[in-house]
């Protein structure tokens, strides 16, 4: 039996310790417990399952390597740590490059670089060819609307020609008044022409007379080309382009033409014909050509690189500057 206490004092003998019990007992705080239990709370019977989110005994926590197991990139166990400068974990697989293809087009897609199709339009199906669209290869502009007309460029040197014909025709006269009357004369001296002496007089008239005509057109030629060249220099018009209200200009910016391009004109016109035998054919050539040409020019425009236009109504686009 112990003594008792001193008066005024708390003192209090220790409590017996009651047996263990495993159904009743109760941790320390602080101690570790169980898994899945809190500190303090009494053990889960044998059998029991886990509270929710908390792993099976034995098992690990998600994200955390099993027991017995390493993290990843980590040294195993008997594993030896990686030197200093060496990655952890396996070396990584060897880069392979593939070869590019290209993307293949999508069915109902037109392919890579074809014409798109304007916002809003109906969609053609694949495959189908586009539409011809205005300025295309079948498109074919029409001649300008300031052209002159053929007719109009015909009655315009047929009146060229009729003032030519006022200087021609008396130069004409002494040029070729001689031959003739020289035919005239070996034709009354020989009744019978079949004779051979009147043969051979009459081809020396006839050769006279053919040097005379060749003579007078190389001469027309030339005051012909002196009668285009000097107007169309200065003002893009003779006589018969003034009275029909027509006028030369460049066919690429419409601008008055200068001395050499109306000198080249005049040339082609004037001076090519004279050429024996194929001159003609080319005159006649030469003036047909505006008949089925897209813009009515002859082969000397095509030459000169010059249209006729009308100057009685307004030009299909501004003129580069004031005619002389």
């Amino acid at each position: 039996m112990a003594a008792p206490p001193p008066p005024g004092s708390w003192y209090f003998p220790p409590q017996p310790i009651p047996p263990y019990d495993p159904a009743t007992a109760t941790q320390p705080y602080g101690a570790p417990g169980p898994p899945g239990n809190t500190p303090g709370a009494p053990a889960p019977p044998y059998g029991a399952q886990p509270s929710p989110g908390q792993p099976a005994p034995g098992q690990a926590y998600p994200g955390q390597p099993a027991p017995g197991q390493a993290y990843p990139g980590q040294p195993g166990p008997g594993q030896a740590s990686p030197g200093p400068g060496q990655p952890y974990g396996p070396p990584p697989p060897p880069y392979v490059q593939t070869p590019y293809s290209a993307p293949q087009p999508q069915y109902g897609a037109p392919p890579y670089g074809a014409p798109q199709q304007p916002y809003g339009a109906p969609q053609q199906p694949y495959g189908a060819p586009y539409p011809q669209y205005p300025g295309g290869p079948a498109y074919v502009a029409g001649p300008e609307p300031d052209l002159a007309g053929r007719w109009r460029r015909l009655l315009a040197r047929i009146i060229d020609i009729v003032v030519l014909s006022v200087v021609l025709i008396p130069l004409s006269i002494p040029m070729l008044r001689h031959p003739l009357d020289n035919l005239q004369q070996v034709t009354n001296r020989y009744p019978d022409v079949s004779a051979p002496g009147a043969q051979a007089a009459i081809a020396r008239a006839d050769g006279k007379l053919l040097g005379a005509l060749v003579l007078f057109t190389i001469v027309g030629a030339i005051i012909t080309f002196f009668y285009d060249w000097p107007q169309h220099a200065l003002w893009g018009q003779t006589l018969g382009k003034r009275a029909l209200r027509t006028r030369v200009v460049t066919a690429g910016g419409r601008a008055p033409v200068t001395v050499a391009t109306a000198a080249k004109r005049s040339a082609v016109y004037a001076l090519v014909p004279i050429v024996p035998l194929l001159g003609g054919l080319f005159a006649l050539l030469n003036e047909a050509w505006c008949l089925w040409d897209l813009r009515r020019q002859c082969l000397h425009d095509k030459a000169a690189r010059t249209i006729v236009i009308r100057t009685d109504m307004p030009p299909a686009w501004p003129q580069p500057g004031p005619w002389g």
